[in-house]
């Protein structure tokens, strides 16, 4: 069983994680190394034979954050430190997700009036320029399996949450603006019997930020302004996070050993993965699962 461990960032403080069964920490393979609980299970006994229960339990301090004006700055509020280089290459990478090499990108942002960042534009006015422009010529739908590299969205004009996100880090990265995906939960409980499309919903989300220099992490919230607010209200969703969000990993393609079967690769983990190896079937598995927060 392997899961990520959720990460300390401007948001949130994590006090405590672990698993049960207890999991070891390693880290995934990509460039980020992102921290991973992964727990070696053996069936030793009859009910382990046929049922095996795992939890991810974590105790979390979340935080909310506003962008404001410089003049109406929290005399309280901390100076946001420079972003450390190896933080700005990873959140400036293309990726297979984030693929803003691919021409479907430029030939998308030349259509939506994106494709030149002026000399004088600073990170927030562009940023907010594409923010305007996903959540006007993009539409929201969900599938459960679907293509959501930012060239395939921008193709396409429509995505869920993390293909919509994927395309806004796409147009910022290329320009040099540092930004990342937020893969992680809605910390509410989940309600029995709530569906996203096909699928069971516990909760599970996807957000975006950049990062503004002398400013910090700035958060998004891009399929939200697309689906429940007018054109005058979508604002509230730039640079605005009332803390109540659990990220469980950044950006996507996090690669791991599953040391039966080899490395393998995840784009949203945003749960539990499980590889069993040694006699018997998998046939007709049924997997329960719950969001439960206290």
């Amino acid at each position: 069983m392997i899961v990520p461990k959720p990460p300390d960032l401007p948001a949130q403080a994590i006090r405590n994680a672990r698993t049960s069964p207890e999991g070891n920490v390693i880290q995934d393979l990509s460039p980020r190394h992102q921290p991973l609980l992964r727990a070696r299970i053996q069936a030793g006994n009859e009910s382990l034979q046929h049922e095996i229960s795992f939890q991810l339990l974590f105790d979390a301090d979340l935080f909310s954050r506003r962008l404001v004006e410089a003049g109406n700055r929290d005399p309280a509020a901390r100076p946001a430190a420079s972003l450390p280089e190896d933080e700005r290459r990873l959140s400036l990478r293309p990726t297979r997700q984030v693929d803003y090499a691919d021409k479907a990108i430029e030939n998308w942002a030349a259509k939506v009036g994106l494709k030149d960042r002026a000399a004088e534009e600073g990170e927030i006015d562009y940023a907010y320029r594409v923010f305007q422009a996903i959540v006007s010529a993009c539409q929201y739908e969900y599938r459960n399996e679907q293509d959501r590299a930012a060239s395939h969205v921008a193709t396409v004009g429509r995505s869920d949450c993390g293909g919509l996100c994927n395309l806004f880090v796409a147009l910022l990265r290329v320009h040099g603006i540092p930004a990342r995906t937020l893969a992680g939960r809605w910390a509410f409980s989940a309600r029995p019997g709530q569906r996203m499309g096909e699928v069971e919903y516990f909760q599970e989300h996807i957000k975006a930020e950049f990062f503004a220099q002398g400013v910090g992490w700035i958060p998004i919230d891009l399929s939200s302004a697309v689906l429940y607010e007018g054109p005058s209200e979508r604002s509230r969703y730039f640079g605005n996070d009332p803390g109540n969000f659990v990220t469980i990993h950044l950006d996507g393609e996090l690669t791991f050993d599953t040391i039966y079967f080899g490395n393998k690769t995840v784009n949203l983990f945003q749960k539990a993965s499980y590889w069993v190896t040694g006699l018997g079937s998998l046939a007709g598995v049924v997997i329960s699962e719950n969001w439960l927060i206290l």
